[in-house]
């Protein structure tokens, strides 16, 4: 007994608090094209304590808190005061993309994708993300479940996306293709992104 409480107060006081075994935590700015993909998210990975806006999500031994900061009128304007940020998790409907498929579609699907396209744009040049990694769902509520990929980059107007391992002066950036619903494919996402975790 005497062994036990000296071990206790060793690992209280001169350890102050480390445990090998806690999960790493992770702070995640979440931004979603719309209020049903947001509300995936919460879905999947939101816990009882979940608000629309801020919850916790152990995800392979790695603690992510999300911060949702509203649609991206609202993001454009605030995002600068969340540049702590780990990583930027952003979430696009990519409906319009499976239904489209005429060329006569490209320019609304362009016009679409205009909002999400400029966010990117915006929080890639930012120096506050410089090097945080970015991963992006196309996520679909359809039953028709195709994974046009590359055209969901090309109208994101995505620089080319990480394969492998990003060499040190690249930034991670990856595309996943999810079905609304699909909590695998959603972590497919966020086992790529925890390569890139600090």
């Amino acid at each position: 007994m005497r062994y036990l409480n000296w071990l206790s107060n060793f690992l209280i006081n001169q350890l102050r608090g480390f445990n090998p075994f806690r999960p790493k935590e992770v702070n995640i700015l979440l931004l979603c094209q719309d209020m049903s993909c947001q509300a995936q998210m919460v879905l999947l990975f939101g816990d009882e304590w979940a608000t629309m806006n801020s919850w916790v999500s152990v995800i392979e031994n790695i603690k992510y808190k999300f911060f949702y900061i509203g649609g991206p009128q609202i993001a454009r304007r605030v995002w600068g005061d969340y540049g702590k940020m780990d990583a930027v998790v952003y979430i696009v409907n990519a409906d319009a993309i499976i239904r489209g498929r005429t060329r006569e579609l490209n320019a609304e699907l362009r016009e679409q994708f205009a909002g999400p396209r400029e966010d990117l744009i915006d929080l890639r040049s930012d120096e506050a993300f410089a090097e945080a990694p970015f991963l992006i769902f196309g996520i679909t509520f359809l039953e028709a479940f195709l994974s046009p990929r590359e055209k969901l980059c090309y109208f994101l107007e995505l620089p080319s996306v990480t394969k492998e391992l990003a060499d040190a002066d690249d930034r991670p950036l990856e595309v996943f293709w999810a079905k609304a619903g699909n909590k695998m494919q959603f972590l497919d996402g966020f086992k790529w992104l925890s390569q890139y975790i600090k």
